[in-house]
């Protein structure tokens, strides 16, 4: 259970509508993947699960 709730608006997710973690990933990976691709050159997104050693 969440004590405070995300409001996801800027991925198009209804306030009140249950989504899957999977899927709230995938929508928060490509909204990262849009705006680093606005930004212009010189920026790069490493990957989603991307574990330093």
């Amino acid at each position: 259970m969440v004590k405070n709730p995300y409001v996801f608006e800027f991925l198009g997710v209804p306030e009140r509508k249950p989504i899957l973690e999977k899927e709230l990933e995938k929508k928060l990976i490509r909204h990262i993947e849009d705006f680093l691709l606005e930004l212009g050159r010189g920026f790069m997104f490493v990957g989603s699960q991307y574990l330093q050693k």
